[in-house]
């Protein structure tokens, strides 16, 4: 395959014809075959592409972008080929995959959220030099809804434009024929609002580059409700950053916990990055360690004083499967906690360490569990990340909150049922206003109920 685009490339610019935006597709050649090496004008390229364990080697006249387009499945990245800390830097620029799909009947079992995430995520990769995302219409006939919730979150990460994948498909398969006329309503409803959104912003999530553990963790989280901006460099600076498994394959990791937590800055780590440290997490930081028992949990507490007690029973949607993370009482506090027969199990533990926090979050055996998890159990959750934010959201999974760095905010809903959320403000927030509809919303006290359709974007700017 790779032999066969390079000849023809070859043979378009052998026609006298220039070559404005040459991009590497995922399924074509994996990304890693790419190379660019430029003349001293910048117009003769060299590109090879690995195929089969074969370099193929054409020089073709390109005026514009060399462009590597990346998939959506970053978390195999080191074992398919890419490598985002060093091709990015090759290509003049990146495209990103945006594609979810179907989450629960598709081989590739990815959350919405993803489409937002894996845009931020390869920006962190080449600022400035991510073009945009790249989603198509496979395996989402099942919910029309689906197909532009892939577009609506590769948007809302403010992607400087769309590719939609594949005309062929959208214009001539029977399966996709309510599509094109359903995309192109979407993109008018986002010219309306696209341009007031700011910056995106969110808790600093660290994930590599070369890295591994708890795949696609951050989106399912980001299906609760919680906000992340994410780095492939460790966010120095932050007041909170999250450290999934991943993260622990940084070499130079707990140097730089420990700087953060020097500063007064809050670190959220999981029980996979707990187990991947091992006895360095317990010996460097804080008396728990992953063992190997399990529990299966459907009831939960909580607490008001720190963890000094913990009390109430709140009753999860499902039995939900979790490793049993071994701790020191007194010495480490639990803030949310699963209920066993004369026995209960931490499922957010904190301590104190320097001027700053740390937090342990029990991911579940099946991450996509998290959504059992009672509202309770995850606005502590969202407490320990958000603390850094400007506002949080309290209520049930399934709800999605994308943050800006000038006062506007979006909430969407995945549930099939009208759903109430609530935002807490940190400053003293009067009103918000709907975007899309002129509607305004009293704040009273911080705070501020919403009932939420499904599937509909609530954009609103908070004063």
């Amino acid at each position: 395959m790779g032999e066969l685009i390079l000849s023809r490339i070859a043979a378009i610019a052998a026609e006298g014809y220039h070559i404005f935006r040459l991009v590497g597709n995922d399924i074509d050649y994996t990304a890693d075959g790419i190379r660019t090496i430029k003349g001293r004008s910048g117009s003769v390229q060299h590109l090879d592409a690995l195929d089969a364990g074969h370099v193929y080697l054409v020089e073709v006249d390109v005026t514009g972008n060399v462009i590597i387009k990346y998939p959506q499945w970053f978390e195999v990245y080191n074992e398919t080929g890419y490598d985002l800390t060093t091709q990015p830097q090759i290509a003049d620029t990146i495209y990103t995959g945006t594609e979810t799909r179907n989450p629960d009947y598709a081989g590739q079992h990815l959350p919405k959220y993803l489409s937002y995430f894996v845009m931020r995520y390869l920006e962190s990769a080449a600022p400035g030099r991510n073009l945009g995302g790249w989603f198509d219409p496979y395996e989402c006939t099942y919910n029309l809804t689906s197909y532009l919730e892939q577009g609506y979150l590769t948007l809302f990460a403010k992607a400087k434009e769309v590719t939609l994948f594949c005309l062929g498909s959208l214009i001539e398969a029977p399966d996709f024929r309510l599509f094109p006329a359903a995309v192109g309503e979407m993109f008018e409803e986002v010219d309306e609002y696209l341009s007031e959104l700011g910056n995106p912003i969110g808790v600093a999530a660290y994930r590599p580059g070369h890295s591994a553990g708890e795949d696609n963790l951050h989106s399912y989280l980001g299906m609760c409700g919680i906000p992340f901006e994410a780095h492939m460099h460790y966010p120095e600076g932050e007041k909170v950053v999250f450290l999934a498994e991943s993260a622990a394959d940084d070499g130079e990791i707990v140097e730089k916990m420990k700087d953060s937590l020097m500063k007064g800055c809050d670190v959220v780590v999981t029980s996979g990055f707990v187990e991947k440290l091992g006895e360095v997490f317990q010996h460097e930081f804080m008396n728990v360690c992953y063992t190997s028992r399990k529990a299966i949990v459907s009831e939960y507490a909580g607490t008001d004083n720190c963890g000094i007690n913990i009390f109430g029973k709140y009753q999860g949607e499902k039995p939900v499967l979790i490793p049993q993370m071994s701790f020191c009482t007194n010495d480490v506090w639990e803030l949310a906690a699963g209920y066993g027969t004369g026995n209960n199990f931490p499922i957010v533990l904190r301590c104190t360490y320097a001027e700053g926090h740390l937090y342990v979050v029990t991911i579940p055996d099946n991450m996509g569990d998290l959504y059992h998890y009672p509202a309770a159990v995850l606005s502590v959750i969202r407490k320990a990340l958000c603390a850094g934010l400007p506002v949080h959201m309290e209520g049930n999974s399934g709800i999605q909150m994308f943050l800006y760095d000038n006062n506007k905010l979006i909430l969407r809903s995945d549930v099939a049922y009208y759903e109430h959320v609530t935002l807490h403000f940190k400053e003293d927030v009067k009103m918000v206003k709907e975007l899309t509809t002129g509607r305004t919303y009293e704040v009273k006290d911080h705070e501020l109920t919403l009932q939420l359709s499904s599937c509909v974007n609530y954009v609103l700017s908070y004063m």
